[in-house]
């Protein structure tokens, strides 16, 4: 099956840079979001007949926000302070994006906008 991903944007800049800009202006209406499903235009086409994804996303910006600076304050070295923290309980990496990010790893149908955060999640590591 083709990857299909939310993807955050600002007309024409990369992913990085809309973050780096983003973080300097805290403009939420500069963040662009689009559901994407790259070399397959048919299946993103689908998608955005079907379940009209980007306007629905475009709705959610302070999600995407959220997960920005979240994404930004709570780093490696935090997540394992944070591993740390609860001593002799079992904090799986899994666990730690449920408490601090608010989303199932595994079960995206279960709450709401939960691919859109994952999405964004994964993106913000290559930042």
């Amino acid at each position: 099956m083709a990857m299909v991903m939310s993807t955050v944007h600002l007309k024409g800049i990369s992913h990085d840079k809309v973050v780096l800009e983003y973080l300097k202006s805290n403009k939420a209406e500069a963040l662009e979001i689009y559901f994407d499903a790259p070399g397959n235009n048919l299946l993103r086409e689908n998608h955005e007949k079907c379940f009209h994804i980007t306007p629905l996303y475009s709705a959610f910006k302070d999600v995407t926000e959220e997960i920005i600076w979240k994404r930004k304050a709570w780093d490696k070295t935090y997540m394992k302070m944070m591993k740390n923290q609860y001593n002799g309980m079992t904090i799986t990496p899994s666990l730690q994006k449920r408490i601090i990010f608010g989303f199932l790893e595994n079960d995206i149908h279960l709450r709401p906008l939960t691919k859109l955060q994952q999405d964004l999640y994964n993106q913000q590591d290559l930042v």
